[in-house]
């Protein structure tokens, strides 16, 4: 965490908004944030579950979980693929 943090951290200040014309620095901090926090979340989530894994009865019910999560991501895509070619 504190080294994705810090790469962030790195970024934002490799690209100061003291500048004139700070528009490109601005959004490169805007995303700099987000990835930031994008990446701490999913290390959260990973590391979350991972921790849950040391429960058999868990084990079984995540299984199930991430099955119907596959399935629904499918759909998802296919709904999202046609309406992004009407576009």
């Amino acid at each position: 965490m504190r080294c994705v943090g810090g790469m962030g951290e790195a970024i934002v200040l490799a690209h100061p908004l003291d500048q004139e014309d700070n528009l490109s620095a601005r959004r490169i901090h805007a995303q700099a944030r987000v990835l930031t926090r994008s990446v701490e979340v999913v290390i959260v989530v990973i590391g979350f579950g991972a921790a849950l894994m040391a429960f058999p009865s868990v084990r079984q019910i995540s299984a199930s979980l991430l099955a119907s999560a596959g399935v629904a991501g499918l759909v998802a895509g296919v709904l999202r693929r046609g309406r992004c070619s009407a576009i």
